[in-house]
């Protein structure tokens, strides 16, 4: 596994900020968009966009490096993230754009994939469809990892891969 880069991840999540700005973007999608990308990126090449950790969690597999991340882009200016109220969802405003000169052609249409696949869906929905027997085998907490939950994918989708 390659070592993960902390400026890139940072980047990848203000692109991703950048891409759907607004309402239709709380931590839940952002955490599925970051997964997503991963695993379709390791289906097909067997290793991740992002080089990130996963943990199990309630809602499905979350990044153990996005809140982090989202800390450094409000106190670099990139973005704001405001609540309407205390029980609604983090809305996050990008201000500057993404830096992705690090990211291949392949990884930036599998992000952007990944993005328009989950901005029409609820963070209900998309959570539900990480809640695989690999999920379900972990505790909250545990490492999610993305290598088998590929593995699980193709073994029980039967998927033909193209590993390059």
């Amino acid at each position: 596994m390659a070592k993960f880069n902390t400026e890139h991840f940072i980047e990848i999540v203000l692109y991703i900020i950048n891409r759907i700005n607004g309402k239709d973007l709380g931590k839940v999608k952002l955490h599925k968009i970051l997964w997503f990308s991963d695993l379709e990126k390791y289906i097909n090449s067997g290793y991740t966009i992002t080089n990130c950790r996963y943990a199990r969690q309630e809602r499905g597999p979350m990044s153990r490096n996005l809140d982090k991340a989202l800390e450094a882009l409000v106190n670099r200016g990139d973005i704001t993230q405001y609540r309407e109220d205390e029980e609604s969802q983090w809305i996050f405003k990008p201000i500057n754009k993404a830096d992705i000169s690090f990211l291949s052609k392949d990884d930036i249409d599998i992000l952007d994939r990944q993005i328009e696949r989950i901005r029409t869906l609820t963070a209900r929905e998309i959570s539900e469809e990480t809640h695989t027997s690999t999920w379900k085998a972990l505790e909250n907490g545990e490492e999610m990892s993305v290598a088998l939950v590929a593995m699980e994918r193709l073994v029980n989708n039967n998927i033909d891969v193209d590993w390059k």
